[in-house]
């Protein structure tokens, strides 16, 4: 499955990647579309890429989409100690 096979795949629906400074680290997202917001969080290991086709649902029909990458997806930086821990995740 091409999604999973390569981080740098993405659907055209997301657009350019943008980044945001939290703290040390930082957190790479999306955004795409107008209208009320819908925000996407993949499962802990997975990229919003696998989302491409709710997401270009829900443009269509007039959402505002944004895509979070988890720490250590993408262009997010990774938690700094590993083995991380959900507490940590949340913490970045």
């Amino acid at each position: 499955d091409r999604m999973s096979d390569s981080i740098e795949w993405q659907p055209a629906v997301f657009g350019s990647p943008r980044t945001l400074p939290c703290g040390r680290a930082v957190i790479e997202y999306f955004v795409t579309g107008t209208g009320p917001t819908v925000v996407l969080l993949p499962a802990l290991a997975g990229t919003i890429f696998e989302f491409a086709p709710l997401a270009t649902a829900l443009v269509r029909a007039g959402y505002r989409v944004v895509g979070v990458h988890f720490p250590g997806i993408g262009q997010s930086t990774r938690p700094m100690r590993p083995p991380a821990t959900l507490q940590e995740y949340a913490l970045h």
